[in-house]
């Protein structure tokens, strides 16, 4: 096929997908997954994604149903990128002419890509696909549309949740008679969950854990922010052009996130928090819908492997949606 006209169709199929959870950097069992057989010498879709940790052996899976269930002849290799490396080397192969067929797209990222033509509106081949724009969140959606004009599917949004390891809050007493975390009401009652795990499990046992870096401890401040502001945590005008953020709020949500950092409720220095969680060396994590897929799924293929053992024996995690610390009139997290 000639190059202009390849780039042509990597440009809408490109725009065909569109994820806005973050990828996660922690032990990365995806790298060690067989690639999904395919079905035939029929036509070969190459699928990039940035994707790791729980998250790659989502997509893994969905790849590889995908694969054993379609009947029109079409395989899709799937290729993990690393995430830190995936966003220099996706526009550079686009303009090389060497651009995958497929490739996710953080909806963060996703405006830059419009602006600079490398992916074409889709509504045409949306609609002979028979994709229901009305069967996607509108808010999620307005994310993918640009002049009105649809770019993107969203494959999937995320929220924060909060992990607990049982076996350890049940060492410290601190579960109720369902299994759930036994935490007071409000931050006073946060703090003190987190100082009775510190002061009854052993030294190395860490209350929370959140990476010192990333943007764990943004997402935590945004979501404190928009429980205390009277109108959910604005940040900017209607027409975007002035801020628009109450510092008052904004300072109490980043003192109290501050707060756990300084009083080493989280320790210092955490580089992977879900890695610590799922080695059982932390009681609690505050993480994204992903953390699963590191933590409790085992795909067969990988289930022997020592070093995924390594990561899995042993703990028994449950989640809750995580706690709205500031009562207010205003939607929680």
């Amino acid at each position: 096929m000639p190059t202009s006209v390849r780039r042509a169709c990597i440009r809408i199929l490109l725009g065909a997908v569109l994820v806005i959870v973050p990828g996660c950097d922690f032990y990365n069992p995806s790298l060690q997954l067989p690639k999904p057989e395919g079905n035939g010498d029929g036509v070969r879709l190459t699928l990039w994604t940035p994707l790791s940790g729980g998250d790659g052996i989502f997509m893994h899976d969905l790849v590889a149903a995908y694969n054993k269930e379609n009947t029109d002849g079409i395989t899709v290799d799937l290729v993990n990128n690393k995430s830190e490396e995936y966003y220099t080397k996706l526009p550079t192969a686009i303009v090389t002419e060497e651009a995958p067929d497929v490739a996710i797209i953080h909806a963060s990222r996703y405006a830059q890509y419009v602006r600079n033509g490398f992916i074409d509106p889709i509504d045409d081949v949306a609609q002979a696909a028979g994709v229901r724009w009305e069967d996607v969140n509108p808010h999620v959606l307005s994310s993918t549309v640009a002049g009105g004009k649809h770019y993107s599917i969203p494959l999937d949004t995320h929220l924060i949740v909060f992990f607990y390891n049982k076996t350890l809050l049940r060492q410290a007493g601190l579960l109720d008679a369902a299994d759930r975390p036994a935490i007071e009401p409000g931050p006073d009652g946060f703090i003190r969950f987190l100082e009775t795990i510190r002061k009854r499990l052993p030294s190395g046992i860490a209350p929370l854990s959140m990476p010192s870096m990333r943007l764990d401890p943004y997402w935590l401040w945004w979501s404190l922010y928009n429980q205390i502001a009277d109108k959910g945590g604005v940040m900017y005008t209607d027409d975007g052009h002035a801020s628009a953020i109450n510092n008052d709020t904004a300072l109490k949500a980043m003192n109290f996130v501050y707060s756990l950092y300084s009083s080493q409720l989280i320790p210092p220095n955490i580089s992977d928090a879900q890695k610590l969680f799922v080695e059982g060396q932390a009681a609690t994590l505050i993480q994204g819908v992903w953390g699963p897929g590191a933590s409790s799924i085992r795909p067969a293929s990988i289930s022997a492997s020592p070093s995924y053992r390594k990561f899995t024996t042993g703990l028994h995690p449950g989640a809750i949606r995580t706690r709205s610390l500031f009562r207010s009139k205003s939607r929680s997290t």
